[in-house]
């Protein structure tokens, strides 16, 4: 019987700017707004599972989620059936701009001691451009968003040297 291999690539084909700014998510996400005569909008949601996993006692044994984290079953060997943990969620804010077919998501790297990209644990929100980025002015981008007031620090970040890029993988 012949064997077929899926070989699986993932696209890590972005611009990401890194932006370190004390404030909540929705005050910078104005901001940008503003700044840039955009849209962006609280879009979804991007939880990372497995940090709370790495926490719980080595005796438990979880199985995977069929699709819906309720129906996840995480059994304890001393204890029996457990909920599952609680995990934080990463909130995107997100903009198509249809006219340069570029795709804008603002994402926070840090939610309530979980960081997600833990090798950037100093920038507090991503800013993600996908699609044709290539026709971003990316030194422009990065000049505008140094200018909005209470934005501490502006930079790009090489998106192959993260060893945490997986977490950036969105839809």
């Amino acid at each position: 019987m012949k064997k077929n291999k899926l070989k699986l690539e993932l696209d890590f084909d972005f611009l990401l700017i890194g932006i370190v700014a004390a404030m909540k998510d929705y005050r910078l996400c104005s901001l940008i707004n503003n700044t840039f005569g955009i849209e962006l909008t609280k879009d979804m949601n991007h939880a990372i599972l497995s940090d709370p996993l790495h926490k719980m006692h080595k005796s438990t044994i979880s199985f995977p989620p069929t699709g819906n984290r309720a129906d996840s079953a995480f059994i304890n060997r001393d204890k029996g059936m457990e909920e599952p943990p609680e995990s934080n969620v990463f909130v995107i804010f997100h903009y198509d701009d249809d006219l340069s077919k570029v795709q804008y998501y603002l994402i926070n790297n840090k939610i309530e001691g979980d960081i997600l990209l833990p090798e950037q644990s100093k920038v507090d929100f991503l800013l993600m451009v996908r699609g044709n980025h290539q026709t971003v002015d990316k030194e422009g981008l990065i000049r505008q968003l140094s200018s909005i007031p209470l934005v501490q620090f502006v930079f790009n970040i090489e998106v192959d040297t993260l060893a945490s890029k997986e977490n950036l993988l969105i839809e």
